[in-house]
């Protein structure tokens, strides 16, 4: 009688050793998978609070160009444009920006010029709106026209102010004499 109990208390540890081994299995890697996220929502979070450097190469040309110190701005962009690494879209942030130094210095032809470098690197609404109004301070009505129905195809439909987007540009395109 001894000998079964023996044998009844091994074939229960039997089958509980698996379920035990599963279970605490099933809690390491669901630990593991927490640290994991807590990871990764810190990291996101340090990312988020630290600019890029072609974010802070953009902000530092920003401050200059708002001192009126557009060389050193111009300089700065063209300096961090020279890595040959960079994406087409921190290109086009970096080319943006020089476009809009550009414009603010009323230098509309390089502002027109570096506008469209950045379209072609990256067609949004946005560019082709600069476009349109960098144009029509160059007195060129109808790349202004262009310009503004491109900007009208780039609207984005599930953008809330999408309506009086297309409303503004269409307004902006009867002023240039153009038609719809």
């Amino acid at each position: 009688m001894a000998d079964t109990v023996q044998t009844e208390n091994k074939s229960k540890n039997n089958k509980i050793l698996p379920i035990v081994g599963v279970a605490v299995l099933v809690l390491v890697a669901g630990a593991a998978g927490i640290g994991l996220r807590l990871w990764q929502v810190d990291r996101a979070a340090k990312l988020a609070a630290k600019p890029t450097a072609v974010q802070q190469k953009t902000l530092d040309a920003q401050k200059l160009a708002l001192t009126g110190d557009y060389t050193t701005a111009h300089k700065q962009l063209d300096q961090a444009l020279g890595n040959d690494k960079l994406s087409d879209s921190e290109r086009y942030v970096l080319v943006s920006q020089q476009a809009a130094t550009y414009e603010n210095q009323k230098d509309y032809t390089k502002a027109l010029a570096s506008y469209q470098q950045a379209d072609s690197l990256q067609p949004s609404q946005n560019s082709a709106e600069c476009i349109g109004r960098v144009a029509e301070a160059l007195g060129n009505k109808q790349l202004a026209i262009d310009s503004y129905k491109k900007a009208i195809t780039r609207i984005n439909p599930n953008r809330p102010t999408g309506a009086d987007d297309k409303d503004r540009y269409q307004n902006m395109i009867r002023s240039l004499g153009g038609t719809l």
